[in-house]
């Protein structure tokens, strides 16, 4: 598999793999964490809402919300915008009607507004990292989808802040994919924050736990520090399997991964990969 093939694909995977093993340990602190299981080392599932091992959450059933929007608005050459738009939203408001087992109080305040055809209102309170944790499969694509991604951002989260934390997060995935080297633009501390889903704290936390020296370290060290475990998980495994490649990632969590969910994680990665060779 050729480097830039095998850096999509990881950056896929890894955020698949943070979200499924990072559920176990979310909303717990890292000293129940070490009490209950030692190290979370493996996709066991459990948590909170129950999962059954290799199942995953909102964060990646709204990011393949996402995947299946771009896939449609690809029009031979080119892409769509309104397409685009439109079937992202339907595909928010179609995933928000089969009553998941889990989505943030801001995501479904914003699909609300969707379905009730509603412009969401611009909210300076608007700062938890749900649209952040959709932003992986457009950061992909190349830096001319920077404004369609905080456009998917602001139908949930209509935020500035927002905005620029997934604009900085686009540009660091790609520096990663091209080998280049981008210093992010927020003021991040280089130290671990508490673990909340505030998207500041989300974005230093995945920043500080990919810095790790493998794709495995990264990836136990953010399920273990527990608090908004899947969501800065996924994120840290989308930085890190960009930054490190699919052949660095265990293949053991990759074949847990929820059956389906890894054929239409394939279909994504192969799609991403066609675009970006033409």
């Amino acid at each position: 598999m050729k480097r830039l093939e095998s850096k999509i694909a990881g950056a896929v995977y890894g955020f698949a793999i943070g979200d499924a093993m990072g559920a176990t340990t979310e909303f717990m602190h890292a000293h129940e964490i070490k009490r209950k299981y030692g190290k979370v080392t493996d996709i066991i599932g459990g948590g909170w809402l129950m999962l059954k091992p290799g199942e995953v959450t909102d964060d990646t059933q709204m990011t393949m919300c996402v995947m299946d929007a771009i896939m449609w608005a690809h029009n031979e050459e080119t892409f769509d915008w309104p397409i685009f738009g439109n079937y992202c939203k339907q595909n928010f408001i179609d995933w928000y009607n089969s009553k998941p087992k889990d989505i943030g109080g801001q995501c479904q305040k914003g699909i609300i507004s969707l379905i009730n055809n509603e412009e969401q209102p611009h909210d300076k309170n608007a700062l938890g990292n749900g649209s952040l944790m959709r932003a992986m499969p457009l950061a992909l694509m190349g830096p001319e989808f920077e404004d369609w991604n905080t456009y998917q951002g602001r139908f949930t989260h209509n935020n500035l802040k927002c905005s620029r934390v997934i604009l900085d997060y686009h540009r660091l995935i790609q520096s990663y994919l091209n080998g280049e080297i981008y210093i992010p633009k927020e003021n991040l501390t280089r130290e671990i924050l508490e673990p909340l889903g505030h998207i500041w704290n989300t974005y230093n936390n995945s920043i500080y736990w990919s810095n790790q020296d493998s794709f495995e370290e990264a990836i136990i060290g953010a399920v273990n520090n527990g608090g908004d475990a899947d969501t800065i998980a996924a994120i840290t495994g989308s930085l890190a399997g960009a930054k490190f490649g699919l052949e660095r990632i265990p293949e053991k969590w990759i074949n847990s991964l929820d059956s389906e969910v890894k054929i239409f994680l394939k279909k994504f990665i192969n799609f991403v990969i066609t675009y970006v060779q033409v």
